[in-house]
């Protein structure tokens, strides 16, 4: 597998928009800036390393998270 360079921005961003009931939000306050945080830390680069976590190192994307979530 090799990572190509999308030199004419060919590729949309792919950036990670949490999606949650207001409901859902109002029962659980803290739920909502748990999000902002892990959705700030997403960025397409951390995107493309778990994407390699799972197609490279052949982690399960629960594995992939949590390898990533701990700083490796």
């Amino acid at each position: 597998m090799v990572l190509l360079a999308d030199d004419r921005a060919l590729q949309p961003r792919g950036d990670v928009v949490p999606l949650v009931r207001t409901g859902v939000l109002e029962r659980w306050d803290d739920l909502g800036t748990a999000f902002d945080a892990v959705s700030a830390r997403l960025t397409t680069d951390v995107l493309v390393q778990l994407n390699g976590f799972v197609e490279l190192d052949g982690l399960t994307p629960t594995e992939a998270a949590a390898r990533w979530w701990a700083g490796g």
